[in-house]
């Protein structure tokens, strides 16, 4: 990973999410600007949940899983 770069941390994560789901916030200069995402079945996770592979910029990779709750 090239020095420049910091790595992002599952906070800043954790944040940037729930601002971007609660208030509508756009992912333009935030951690997760140009991140990816695929399902898990995509992206060949081996676990019958359903959720998502998040990958960022930073080569940072987090696993969302979808779970309801009520």
């Amino acid at each position: 990973m090239p020095e420049d770069i910091i790595e992002s941390t599952e906070t800043e994560v954790e944040e940037t999410l729930r601002a971007v789901l609660q208030f509508c916030v756009s992912v333009s200069d935030t951690i997760l600007d140009d991140a990816m995402a695929e399902t898990f079945e995509k992206a060949g996770v081996m676990t019958m949940n359903r959720g998502l592979v998040v990958r960022l910029k930073d080569g940072c990779e987090y696993q969302l899983t979808i779970v309801q709750s009520r």
